[in-house]
């Protein structure tokens, strides 16, 4: 009923995996096109893993966002109130995932 509102957003290679598990799921393990498909599944994992980290996340911009509006609004303080401050504890900390 509500499909039109969830489109699939997974990339071509996020369905090429996800079609991949689903062949694996029907063929005995003991096959040797179960081995080589399970071989082409960790290169299909390889290259999705180097193509998310070519990315910045979604919450690492809010983060840089949010510390570029704090020093803006310090900044403005300081130009409108005459004080010295040490704004750069009120940052927060960036992690690298």
């Amino acid at each position: 009923m509500f499909n039109f509102m969830f489109k699939d957003r997974r990339t071509e290679l996020e369905k090429e995996i996800d079609s991949v598990l689903k062949w694996m799921e029907d063929v005995s393990p003991s096959t040797d096109e179960y081995t080589a498909a399970a071989e082409n599944l960790k290169r299909l994992h390889e290259c999705h893993k180097q193509m998310k980290s070519r990315f910045v996340s979604p919450d690492m911009w809010a983060q840089i966002a949010a510390n570029l509006a704090i020093v803006v609004m310090v900044m403005k303080h300081e130009e409108l109130n005459v004080l010295t401050s040490k704004f750069a504890q009120f940052l927060v900390k960036w992690r690298v995932v």
